[in-house]
């Protein structure tokens, strides 16, 4: 019966303890109307990579290449998902989509052992469930540490800078819409949505690299 309680909190409707700044409409489908629909653009820009993979490579696929596709979809699903209910599931299940493609690209261009991208995925499944805040801490924390690793790797230097500017203006707005939500909330100017049509676009030209 616990379990069952639990269970349906975790799926209720605005039972995240994380709430981004946007004016939360709870008569509409879409709590976070902006933040959903900008998750979205995830999935297209996923379906765009498999789509053009597949085009150009009939006979000699490239399968790695397609499954970063297929994560960056999964970004799009749950981020809209979590923005749609702000569910505590909803919130979870986006930071793990999120770990999941940075910890594959870890794996497939940094040559991670896969025992170590088990063991940080449940970690940080646990930290979400108890301190959300300091999973997306970690998170972005991770991703700067990929970003400065993947110098080493990038052939293409003007690609690599450029997702680097990218990846940092991003966070900018990201923090902006904790730092100062009340005055974005009274301007109706809520940026969440901007750091998501950014990250997307700076994952789908970061795709090059599996080419």
């Amino acid at each position: 019966m616990l379990i069952n309680e639990n269970i349906k909190r975790l799926l209720e409707r605005n039972s995240s303890m994380i709430d981004f700044c946007e004016e939360n409409k709870y008569e509409s489908y879409f709590i976070e109307y902006y933040n959903t629909i900008s998750s979205f653009l995830f999935c297209i820009l996923g379906f765009i990579i498999i789509y053009n993979n597949m085009k150009n490579n009939m006979k000699n696929n490239k399968i790695r290449k397609n499954i970063y596709g297929v994560l960056l979809v999964n970004v799009g699903i749950f981020s809209g998902y979590f923005h749609g209910t702000l569910s505590e599931f909803g919130h979870i299940m986006d930071i793990m989509a999120i770990w999941l493609i940075i910890l594959y690209m870890d794996y497939v261009i940094l040559k991670r052992e896969i025992k170590e991208v088990v063991i940080m995925i449940l970690g940080n499944i646990i930290i979400s469930m108890i301190i959300p805040i300091l999973s997306i801490i970690i998170l972005f924390t991770y991703g700067l540490y990929i970003n400065r690793e993947l110098k080493r790797v990038i052939k293409e230097v003007e690609l690599y800078e450029r997702c680097k500017k990218m990846f940092y203006v991003s966070i900018i707005f990201w923090i902006m819409d904790f730092i100062i939500c009340d005055y974005l909330r009274e301007n109706y100017m809520a940026t969440h949505y901007i750091f998501h049509i950014i990250i997307a676009i700076m994952a789908y030209k970061i795709s090059k690299i599996l080419d």
